[in-house]
């Protein structure tokens, strides 16, 4: 499985087979790391090609990221990961090469911006993660015009909530509202 490209590729495009006909008809679609954000690590080039490839196996959307806990921790990766929209240009990179619907994520944290990306073209959907574990009302904020109301992630916590999963513990976050924080406290604490 080492060594080239395609062997590179080839326990994942068998993983893939087998799910799709396991679950058919269901969608299949794929967390999908484009570029690790280190030196000797698998860069965008190679996943454009590889993205082509899972688009041919009839994907049904590919959720596109960057970087790996060895990259998160170097001092640009740092830098980068506190910009508002972080991997949307690997999003948009795969997403001018292949014909199946892109998720971006990384800090898409506001509506406007989110809308943005998707009227440019650079995604077709958006993926929340930490957005939503700030502030699970988002989506209906957003919506509803809130934008004040939301509860933002914080960059600059020192990734709180990553260091707690890391270490096997619940996570929290550190915006939370202090009510929620209390119950957070009451139950696993």
């Amino acid at each position: 499985y080492g060594g080239s490209l395609d062997n590179r590729q080839r326990f994942a495009m068998e993983v893939l087979s087998r799910v799709k006909e396991t679950v058919d008809p269901f969608p299949v679609g794929y967390r999908f790391l484009a570029d690790e954000w280190l030196p000797d690590g698998l860069q965008l080039k190679e996943s454009i090609q590889f993205a082509k490839s899972l688009a041919q196996a009839g994907i049904a959307y590919i959720s596109v990221m960057g970087g790996t806990y060895e990259s998160f921790s170097l001092p640009e990766i740092v830098e980068k990961y506190k910009q508002e929209g972080y991997m949307l240009n690997l999003a948009a990179e795969i997403r001018a090469e292949v014909n199946v619907p892109i998720i971006a994520a990384g800090r898409l944290d506001t509506g406007a911006f989110a809308d943005q990306a998707i009227s440019e073209g650079k995604t077709d959907l958006i993926g929340l993660a930490r957005v939503l574990w700030a502030d699970p009302q988002w989506p209906k904020k957003v919506y509803d015009g809130r934008h004040a109301d939301i509860i933002h992630c914080n960059p600059d916590c020192g990734d709180a909530c990553m260091q707690m999963v890391m270490k096997g513990h619940p996570a929290f976050c550190v915006r939370w509202p202090p009510e929620k924080m209390k119950a957070w406290k009451a139950k696993f604490v």
